[in-house]
């Protein structure tokens, strides 16, 4: 048996000694460390009678020694793989395939396959299979069409490495909208899932992620990519842009993929429209005109066209001073509005007989107030002052970026209503307050005069006899000034500084009562005590 087997062998390594009837073919294999791996292999014999068919699998070069996995003898193997290699193919049917658990990358090498026809003959093929062992698993590989049309089915392949039958990674997309996915196990030691959708301009450079999950040896890796989907224009609309003076600049934007290459203008006027033949996205048109005019675009790519919604070029009348614009008479201050329905930009200004105001701001005199929801521009002045008489109040409207003044003059309105009967009352109570308030103040006056008259009347004493007592006559005369009661409980009065308020009675005196005889009605101020320094 050995010599033939060293016939066979010299055989097949000299040139043209091999009969072309003995075939086998294997795949190359990577395998993950840790992990099992299967080499698919088969092979075929030339057609004769035999009684059996033994195998075995050596690592390098045809040699007993480096055994690996033999069929007649399952412990005549090298010691690193007794009992975790083994040809799991069917011999009879051809098939050679080779398991081995528990990879490591020691493993990687090549490998070759030997059989042996009892009764017949015995081969070694001299095409060795590669094996690898990784540490870490590669990355997934994601396979994607070339191009991605909008409205079209599109197909994206995500490979992972699998090359143990028995532990399959866990393979996912990331959650994609309207989609499917489809697990498959291809040769070649990969595991596949397919991702299955209607492409979309939503899809669009987004970024789609493929992961695989080694539950065995605890790895995950993961890939991803950006879509990229062609699509025809869309979300095409205009853009004005005013310049000083009489030019309107158009500009037309558009999304689409591939990018717009072309843009074509149309005008309506009366109900007509034209091609205008302009070229370019942005375009110059007149502003100011006296008939009304609209522009819209299309935007066109490789993909297709689409259009802009019209956007109409203002007039010289195109702002529109609102015939609810009035002016209210309050008691205390005029309010204008001024309502203006304009699409474009517009400056807003106020005049009445010897002055111009301006479109926002105050001067102590009146204020000025600006607002805008939509179409809509109201400007509101208050002119302050319950003495100021105004005649006529005008408001003015000009398109900001230049263009014909419009005027309107507006009707002045007395208040009335609810609103008039309250200011009615304020006011009235104001009057009040007032009054009265000036009434404690002259009060408080003639009591500084009467006081001051009575210092005035009191003996001047001469520097040369100040210690004179008065004579009789004068003693009686002082004497008949002091009150024939008993010392008088008396009302001091305290003046305090008076407080101009129309909204509250401010009491302006401090008042502390003595009991005792009221004064006589015709001496008011009689008993009046002045606190100096009160005022």
């Amino acid at each position: 048996m050995g010599v033939v087997r060293l016939m066979l062998i010299c055989c097949i390594l000299l040139p043209g000694g091999t009969s072309g009837e003995w075939s086998m073919k294997a795949l190359p294999r990577r395998a993950i460390s840790s992990s099992c791996v299967v080499i698919p292999c088969i092979f075929d014999i030339p057609s004769h009678s035999y009684t059996a068919l033994n195998a075995a699998w050596y690592k390098y070069w045809y040699y007993w020694k480096y055994t690996v996995a033999y069929t007649k003898d399952p412990n005549y193997a090298m010691t690193t793989f007794v009992g975790r290699a083994k040809i799991i193919g069917d011999l009879d049917g051809k098939n050679c395939s080779l398991r081995i658990n528990n990879v490591s990358p020691a493993d990687s090498d090549v490998y070759y396959f030997y059989v042996d026809a009892e009764g017949y003959g015995d081969h070694v093929f001299k095409d060795p299979v590669q094996l690898q062992v990784l540490d870490v698993p590669d990355k997934p590989d994601i396979l994607l069409p070339k191009d991605f049309q909008e409205g079209t089915l599109a197909h994206i392949i995500c490979k992972c490495l699998s090359t143990c039958p028995d532990n399959q990674p866990n393979l996912t997309w990331s959650e994609l909208l309207t989609s499917s996915v489809n697990t498959i196990t291809e040769n070649g030691g990969e595991i596949s899932a397919v991702l299955t959708f209607n492409a979309s301009f939503k899809h669009h450079r987004l970024t789609i992620h493929c992961m695989c999950d080694y539950p065995q040896t605890k790895h995950q890796v993961e890939s991803s990519v950006t879509l990229s989907v062609k699509y025809s224009p869309r979300n095409t609309s205009v853009r004005m842009i005013l310049e000083k003076g009489e030019r309107i600049y158009l500009s037309c934007s558009s999304d689409g993929n591939p990018a717009v290459h072309n843009f074509t203008w149309f005008k309506i006027s009366q109900k007509e429209v034209t091609n205008e033949k302009l070229a370019g996205q942005t375009i110059v048109v007149p502003n100011g005109l006296k008939e009304e005019i609209s522009y819209y675009c299309e935007a066109t790519n490789l993909m297709g066209s689409s259009q802009s919604l019209p956007i109409r070029i203002p007039t010289e009348y195109g702002a529109v001073i609102l015939p609810e614009s009035r002016c209210t008479q309050y008691l205390t201050n005029l309010t204008c509005l001024c309502l203006v329905r304009a699409h474009a930009s517009i400056n807003i200004t106020w005049s009445m007989p010897g002055r111009t105001l301006g479109q926002k701001g105050s001067d102590g005199i009146y204020e000025t107030e600006w607002a805008r929801a939509g179409s809509l521009v109201t400007s509101t002045l208050i002119i302050k002052g319950s003495n100021m008489t105004v005649q006529m109040v005008n408001c003015s409207v000009v398109n900001s970026q230049g263009g014909r003044r419009i005027q309107r003059r507006l009707e002045i309105q007395a208040v009335g209503g609810q609103g008039g009967t309250r200011w009615g009352l304020m006011w009235k109570i104001g009057l009040v307050a007032a009054g009265g308030a000036v009434l404690i103040v002259l009060t408080t006056v003639i009591c500084l005069i009467i006081k001051a008259l009575r210092k005035n009347k009191k003996p001047v004493q001469n520097g040369t006899n100040q210690n004179r007592k008065a004579n009789p006559e004068e003693q009686s005369e002082i004497m008949s000034m002091k009150p024939k009661a008993k010392k008088s409980k008396y009302v001091e009065i305290i003046p305090t500084r008076p407080k101009m308020s129309q909204n509250k009675d401010v009491k302006n005196l401090e008042m502390k009562y003595n009991h005792g005889v009221s004064p006589e009605p015709n001496d008011l101020y009689a008993n009046c005590d002045f606190v100096d320094g009160a005022l």
